[in-house]
């Protein structure tokens, strides 16, 4: 997992960044993470964190 740490912004606009990156990263590999997990039986939302 990737924890963001950014002194001069607020937790809320942490938050905000945090998700965007959730976002993109299930645009970017969704599919392969998903083939991935029918084959480990791991969850998703684990896997994109």
């Amino acid at each position: 997992m990737v924890y963001l740490n950014f002194t001069d912004l607020s937790e809320e606009a942490q938050n905000r960044l945090l998700e965007n990156s959730k976002k993109d990263v299930e645009r970017k590999f969704g599919d392969s993470i998903r083939k991935y997990i029918k084959g480990n039986r791991t969850c998703f939302e684990t896997m994109v964190e």
